[in-house]
């Protein structure tokens, strides 16, 4: 008998402060035909081809899924979905050493990049709903255990998600502290439920808990909290307590210094605060530290024209393009950046390429094509 809730706890708890990156897992795959009706420059088309897909043909599901990735990075669903897909198509021995966070299967090239596609999705966004990975414990051998942890995250997986809280509520009021973890599935089901100051209560709780325990046991290795400090920060932010959030970055980033996105946590703060100088210097750092994020270069990048810091706008934006060659939106301020220096050829090469990639409804690239459309009506 396999319990899925104890394979998806030694799964939350290999997250390590590794820098994830939007690599491929292997070559680029052909895009496949979305449904008529569909744009085909959106992700949505294609993660939702990837859902139907992903227990008939996971193999095509993956390949969705990368094309719903590839068109908005700043999603957290494609690449959990593609790190889900990853594994419901290995070797079954190979998905079960990977949930036991066994060492030789976690230093294999293709592991690792499966892997920093779901520490990818939890940065996006850490409370991304992630019930396809139940598709993987579904071809594990064994049945699932009747366990009350595991009809928790079956109710989870499938959005039921007043089920999923009252039985996690049941196991915590039951077991106390040895259920301890079950307030993080139980903070996963309340911000899927909108039930935000509670989910924060669950986190803050469990931090507490864990250096109460750090305090009073000797432990061969620290447990960094980093990862709970960044969620219980994005609640706060989400909730416009900026205050409280910053010192839940900050105290993130104290647990783990080579954590990037405590940094772009704290920019975020700064940019939401009107202090672009000092977002400027968190999103440096940012940048540093995990070099290959396209998304964080495009947030660099514009709060450096808001600083009239042309030049090195233009250098991140087009970092941003090289990495994420598929997404619009670098585009748009490359071409802010060089109009506002007057290099008004390249302000609109880029202004061109940004409504070629861009979806049909998105109203900044009806506005800019009307600008495209008079200029080359002026002959200019």
């Amino acid at each position: 008998m396999r319990t899925a809730a104890v394979l998806v706890l030694a799964s939350i708890l290999s997250i390590v402060p590794s820098l994830p990156a939007q690599g491929n897992i292997g070559a680029e795959p052909l895009r496949p035909a979305v449904p008529n009706g569909s744009d085909p420059k959106s992700w949505e088309p294609y993660f939702d081809l990837g859902v139907k897909l992903m227990k008939s043909q996971p193999s095509a599901a993956a390949d969705a899924f990368y094309w719903a990735t590839r068109f908005d990075p700043t999603r957290a669903e494609p690449p959990f979905a593609r790190y889900a897909a990853f594994f419901v198509l290995a070797k079954q021995e190979d998905a079960i050493a990977y949930f036991r966070s066994e060492p030789t299967i976690l230093r294999r090239p293709d592991v690792l990049a499966a892997d920093s596609l779901r520490t990818l999705a939890l940065m996006r966004n850490p409370f991304v709903h992630r019930g396809l990975e139940i598709l993987i414990f579904d071809r594990m051998p064994g049945n699932f255990s009747d366990s009350r942890d595991t009809r928790a995250w079956i109710a989870y997986s499938n959005g039921e998600f007043p089920k999923a809280i009252d039985l996690h509520s049941a196991t915590i009021n039951r077991e106390g502290e040895k259920a301890l973890w079950r307030r993080y599935d139980r903070a996963l089901a309340y911000v899927a439920a909108n039930q935000l100051p509670l989910a924060l209560a669950d986190l803050r709780a469990l931090v507490e808990a864990l250096r109460a325990q750090d305090a009073k046991e000797t432990v061969v290795l620290y447990r960094s909290k980093h990862f709970l400090l960044y969620m219980i920060g994005m609640i706060l932010t989400q909730q416009r307590n900026y205050v409280e959030a910053r010192t839940a970055f900050q105290e993130a980033q104290l647990e783990d210094a080579a954590f990037a996105y405590g940094n772009a946590g704290l920019a975020a703060l700064s940019r939401a605060q009107r202090n672009p100088t000092q977002a400027a210097g968190e999103y440096a750092l940012a940048v540093e530290l995990a070099p290959n994020d396209g998304v964080l270069r495009q947030q660099y990048g514009q709060v450096l024209i808001d600083l009239q810091r042309y030049e090195g706008a233009v250098e991140q934006l087009q970092r941003a393009t090289t990495l994420e060659p598929y997404w619009a939106l670098p585009h748009l301020y490359l071409g802010r950046a060089r109009e506002k220096q007057g290099k008004m050829d390249e302000a609109f090469a880029h202004y061109e390429r940004f409504v070629a990639l861009s979806t049909a409804n998105d109203s900044q690239a009806k506005a800019i094509k009307l600008r495209l459309d008079l200029r080359k009506g002026s002959g200019q």
